[in-house]
């Protein structure tokens, strides 16, 4: 197993120190302070639509600054939000 974090043996009966719970409290909270600020990883998404509602959504899109993927993905999410 390959892993970012490298682990000692645990020695019997010892606790751990003071410096080491401060120093990972401290790494943790920085983990958890970037972790709001990274983007959800991004999966593709195909469907198959009229033609007629694709060059109308087109063009809606270019008319409002954005691209289709753009407006997919807002009115999905305001569906998913509108739900119980």
């Amino acid at each position: 197993m390959n892993t970012k974090f490298k682990l000692s043996p645990a020695r019997q009966g010892a606790e751990p120190s003071v410096i080491n719970v401060a120093e990972f409290v401290s790494d943790a909270a920085m983990v958890r302070s970037q972790a709001d600020t990274r983007t959800a990883r991004m999966v593709p998404l195909n469907l198959n639509i009229d033609a007629d509602h694709h060059r109308r959504l087109k063009i809606r899109a270019i008319e409002e600054g954005a691209t289709v993927s753009d407006v997919v993905r807002s009115l999905i999410a305001a569906w998913l939000d509108s739900r119980p």
